[in-house]
């Protein structure tokens, strides 16, 4: 006869009490010999009792010991398995630290601020017991009666507390997220710990003994050569992150079963539609040895295997609309300021692409607009394809409008004209779904030309031939820089990053360095002057905006003689429009275009408040602008300017920008300086009054040391820097003080005037021994 229920409980109740009692024993025991670090002391113990507990619960269960890079950082001491699959993580600490890492310091805290990312992680001490999921605590902590230490035979601990806690351990199973939020949030931190993991591997082994095997590395030296020439190992970990994160949310979303299938067949079946992305799932996972080092894959592979696409479809309509930005804002929030990674307001990307559809048809001869068959549209650094997507239904509302076959014929055809560029793998990938099924939508061919490409990148260098496992990778950059050098392109519009950073630092690709193996002049230099006071505030050309105007122009008004008629309409911050130093990127401007219009969108200035703000994370002024040229280059003849202001709430600058018509009242003209800003002109009286630089012999932007150390809160601080400066060998000085081409430890600057010569009291500071 089986046993009643109550008399089973009571079973399983003590041989729970029995294995904790076992390895009470097995641990003093092994305490009170000396030998070994506490933690190491608990391992074969703990081995023991959850094969017991699964046992008990009726699973197979193996903990593995995880391999003991102990310079990661962040990996558990075992993956737990139940009947071969991965349910769980556990970390061990020395007893008497407990199993609530939030109170942790040192290390230890920065491992959990790792590790919180994973779906089930259990912490003991052999005291206490506790589960986490995603860096929330499960349940409630369990602590056994007693010190492990010395307690021996009599560990006790409640049997009906300790089987829930180790029932919610080893019965885990991801649960399918209820929103694209809520996917996005859980993948996110496991995506940051993946990129972690491949950060810290990549330093362990450059530290290797010569002769060792460095399959990351490897793997990082090909991917740069493949797309990203010069990306840094953190930037590569970011790519690799991202790239195998994206391609099994896109596997997932077409019906793969990631719970079934290895990665190789997953890149298989992904390479159908997604050649790029399946390649480098496959390319990234291939070797045996990346996946044995990374902890984080297993897991991410697991969760996103639960997610039940059809459910967020119907539920939210369109998954994969806003999902980017809000991983992005969980995954790195930094690294969502410094790409300017926001999703561009609707309001605004419709604006842009209807005033650029108006001068296409109304003053550049297109008249079917976007849907013209000779319009090749670009967006340099599409995000996750707004603009394209806007442009596509532009072209069907003209085609609606005007009900002529030749039109749907165009727009049918418009995924060979339209060309998206993007540097990070993840906006990249939601892009090829969302640009490719607008496309779908208008019955549109397909064969995206969208490209997995840094578009500042120098295009006369091509990559290195790596055979033919990665010629679908390859080819994604060739590809792009053939349209870089021979494609023309008609429109060139969106919403490039944000990011100023110092002179010193190694940015902006050829349209800053030039290429010195052809011996060509970095275009950039078009928007420095020779004047030396506005030179003194060239460092605000130094960020990625202004590079990317640089290239557009370039590429719409003067890489292509062919063609001299062009459009380009970006958003970016707004301070090129009115700031000394950007004199000469105005200059440029009206010289390569015809007519310029300026849409101010934050007449508020910085940091206003938030209801007036068009993105509500950025603080500086934004503004649209466009530029068209009609025909023939004059650049004799500066552009004819103009500006309109929209102030007042966010809400209501939208409303505004949707009645907005180039043809409209409230634009006001501008100056027809050359370098003029590009503002209302002012009344006669106003200008006739002398500038302020014109009465004063000499100015300055200000304290521009390009470095913080010289910044300090209190004197004694400073005086303790200097000291360090000047007590360094002459061979560290330059590396103490960041040399840059303004400053060494060489020069003597020269002094302020009406100080007179002061040269002969100051020493450059290789010859500086100590404080004055």
């Amino acid at each position: 006869m089986p046993p009643s229920l109550p008399s089973a409980r009571s079973a399983s109740a003590e041989r729970i009490v029995e294995a904790v009692s076992a390895f009470g024993a097995a641990v003093t025991a092994r305490t009170q010999t000396g030998i070994g670090e506490p933690e190491e002391q608990l391992r074969g113990p703990v081995e023991t009792l959850l094969i017991q507990v699964g046992a008990v619960l009726g699973l197979g269960v193996s903990p593995v010991g995880e391999t003991p890079l102990v310079e990661l950082g962040s990996r558990p001491d075992y993956g737990v398995f139940v009947d071969d699959v991965v349910v769980g993580y556990l970390e061990l600490k020395a007893p008497g630290k407990g199993a609530v890492p939030q109170a942790f310091r040192g290390r230890d805290r920065q491992q959990w601020e790792r590790l919180r990312a994973l779906p089930n992680l259990a912490y003991s001490d052999g005291n206490s017991w506790a589960v986490y999921r995603f860096g929330e605590l499960v349940g409630q902590v369990v602590t056994c009666g007693g010190d492990i230490r010395s307690a021996g035979a009599s560990l006790r601990v409640d049997a009906q507390a300790f089987t829930a806690l180790m029932s919610d351990f080893l019965l885990w199973a991801p649960t399918p997220p209820r929103t694209a939020r809520g996917l996005a949030n859980s993948i996110a931190g496991l995506c940051r710990l993946l990129r972690d993991e491949v950060t810290a591997t990549l330093a362990v082994e450059s530290r290797a003994p010569a002769g060792s095997r460095r399959p990351f590395t490897e793997l990082a030296d090909d991917w740069r050569g493949l797309l990203f020439p010069g990306a840094s190992d953190e930037r590569f970990a970011d790519s690799y992150a991202q790239t195998i994160t994206f391609a099994l949310l896109l596997a997932r979303a077409e019906g793969a079963d990631l719970a079934s299938a290895d990665l190789n067949h997953i890149g298989q079946t992904l390479g159908a539609r997604h050649s790029l992305l399946g390649r480098a799932l496959q390319v990234l996972t291939d070797d045996v040895t990346l996946k044995q080092v990374l902890i984080s894959l297993t897991a991410l592979t697991r969760v996103i295997a639960a997610v039940d696409w059809s459910r967020l479809e119907q539920q939210a309509g369109d998954p994969w609309r806003y999902f980017y930005e809000h991983f992005l804002a969980v995954y790195d929030p930094r690294l969502r300021e410094d790409a300017g990674a926001y999703y561009t307001p609707a309001d605004v990307v419709d604006t842009q692409v209807r005033l650029v559809d108006e001068l296409l048809r109304t003053r550049l001869g297109s008249v079917l607009g976007f849907a013209d068959p000779g319009v090749v549209t670009l967006d340099p650094a599409m995000g996750t394809g707004a603009y394209l997507i806007h442009a596509v239904d532009r072209a069907a509302k003209t085609a609606a409008e005007l009900g002529a076959g030749l039109v749907d014929s165009a727009v049918r055809d418009m995924a060979r004209r339209l060309v998206g560029f993007e540097l990070m793998t993840g906006p990249y990938a939601v892009a090829e779904v969302l640009v490719g099924s607008a496309l779908r939508r208008q019955g549109a061919d397909q064969g995206l030309r969208l490209h997995l490409t840094d578009t500042l990148a120098d295009p006369w260098v091509e990559e290195g031939r790596l055979g033919g496992v990665y010629e679908p990778i390859a080819r994604s950059r060739r590809d792009a820089n053939e349209i870089k050098k021979h494609t023309p392109v008609l429109v060139c519009l969106g919403n490039p990053p944000y990011d100023r950073h110092q002179s010193s630092e190694r940015t902006g690709g050829w349209v800053r360095w030039g290429d010195q193996a052809r011996g060509e002049r970095p275009i950039l230099d078009d928007f420095r002057s020779a004047d030396r006071e506005v030179n003194l505030y060239a460092v605000n050309l130094y960020n990625l905006y202004v590079y990317f105007w640089r290239w557009a122009l370039w590429k719409v008004f003067e890489a292509h003689a062919e063609q001299p008629r062009g459009v380009v309409s970006f958003i970016t911050a707004a301070s090129f429009t009115d700031g000394p130093g950007f004199a000469e990127m105005r200059a440029h401007m009206r010289r390569v275009a015809d007519e310029i219009w300026v849409i101010d969108l934050s007449p508020e200035g910085h940091q206003p408040d938030v209801p007036t703000r068009v993105f509500t994370g950025v603080q500086i002024p934004v503004c649209i602008t466009i530029l068209v040229r009609y025909g023939d280059p004059r650049p004799d003849v500066p552009a004819e300017v103009h500006t309109i202001t929209f102030g007042g709430l966010r809400e209501e600058k939208f409303e505004r920008l949707q009645r907005l018509s180039l043809d409209n009242g409230g634009w006001q003209s501008c100056g027809r300086g050359w370098r003029d800003p590009f503002t209302a002109r002012s009344g006669a009286d106003w200008q006739a009054c002398p500038a302020l630089l014109e009465l004063l012999p000499w100015h300055s932007p200000g304290v521009k040391t390009e470095r913080t150390w010289v910044i300090g809160p209190q004197a004694g601080i400073l005086r303790a820097r200097w000291r360090r400066l000047v007590a360094a060998p002459i061979a560290e000085r330059s590396e103490l003080l960041k040399t840059n081409r303004n400053r060494t430890i060489h020069s003597t600057p020269r002094p302020l005037p009406g100080y007179g010569d002061l040269t002969t009291h100051m020493l450059p500071l290789a010859s500086e021994t100590g404080c004055r």
